[in-house]
């Protein structure tokens, strides 16, 4: 994460220009385990183009560890003068930190091979979050909810390019 300021005093010429750049590499091991069932919906269905399906799943992780190395580099400048002065120049230092946990779950109807549609709902709980490198306090639960369709008027449709293609819509709201 690199994050660069300028404070720039246009009025006067050889005023100082302050420059603040921060660095934070993170590194951890970040995982999510799920799963998902498909019922079939009309078993005594033959036609393997009319069989509807309600596929189900769930993911997730618990909260995860990660580790921080930083760096500042603050100093003013003079443009006219070229003089240089540094206020702080640090690097190499260590910090840690730990991402909240998150749950998801989903599900996906397709009353034919033709049309699909679901929804996804997951939820994080960032009042958990701790690290020695970003400021802490004031996050809340986050949340993502989507929903979405496919359709395909027929896979079968040799020959005619836009009766086999995929069109897929969706929308999604994010609460960070």
């Amino acid at each position: 994460i690199n994050q660069s300021r300028t404070v720039i005093f246009n009025d006067h010429l050889d005023a100082a220009r302050d420059y603040y750049d921060d660095a934070i590499n993170l590194n951890g091991f970040r995982y999510k385990l799920g799963a998902q069932y498909r019922f079939l919906l009309n078993e005594k269905e033959e036609n393997e183009d009319r069989r509807r399906y309600l596929v189900v799943g769930a993911y997730g992780h618990h909260a995860q560890s990660f580790k921080t190395d930083a760096s500042q580099l603050y100093y003013g400048y003079r443009p006219i003068s070229q003089i240089r002065d540094t206020l702080v120049d640090e690097s190499g230092v260590e910090g840690s930190g730990k991402l909240p946990g998150t749950i998801g779950l989903g599900a996906t109807y397709q009353p034919d091979l033709r049309w699909m549609v679901g929804v996804n709902a997951e939820f994080s709980n960032w009042e958990n979050f701790e690290s020695d490198d970003f400021s802490e306090g004031g996050f809340t639960q986050g949340m993502n909810v989507g929903a979405g369709f496919s359709f395909v008027p027929d896979k079968n449709a040799f020959g005619r390019y836009f009766k086999r293609v995929g069109y897929k819509g969706g929308v999604q709201w994010i609460k960070d």
